[in-house]
């Protein structure tokens, strides 16, 4: 993985267009992206899973916010091609936990439903299945 690439396309990236949820602070995305994609100590997992999942969505209550459109692929690209395992691993952590608790939450976002957001959300992963796989695989050697 290109990490100055990866980080150049997550500060390219307009995070202020995604407001409407209540909580959504889109300055926190860009940084705690670029703390995924460079991730590559133990101690720091915990915090950058957690800062990642707050900034996306709303850890605690389970949703996501519409920059999940962005965000998403970033992740994902994080967890198959990312430098180190903990960031791997971790990226791989953030994907499983959206993917099997998280809703979607938009607020007073207008440019997309929430019944919209779900479906690409679903379809992002159902597109995606056959690169889970691997990386299951790869993680048991």
């Amino acid at each position: 993985m290109n990490k100055d690439l990866l980080i150049s396309e997550v500060n390219n990236i307009d995070w202020p267009s995604y407001a409407g949820p209540d909580y959504y602070d889109y300055k926190s995305v860009p940084v705690t992206l670029r703390r995924l994609i460079l991730l590559n100590e133990e101690n720091n997992f915990d915090s950058v899973y957690n800062s990642v999942l707050f900034a996306i969505g709303n850890n605690h209550c389970g949703s996501y916010y519409p920059a999940i459109i962005d965000a998403l692929p970033i992740i994902f690209t994080v967890a198959t091609t990312g430098d180190s395992e903990i960031s791997r691993n971790c990226a791989l952590l953030i994907l499983t936990d959206l993917y099997r608790s998280f809703c979607p939450e938009i607020g007073q976002y207008d440019k997309i439903t929430e019944d919209k957001l779900n479906t690409f959300f679903i379809d992002f992963f159902k597109n995606r299945m056959n690169d889970f796989y691997t990386i299951y695989m790869s993680n048991r050697e």
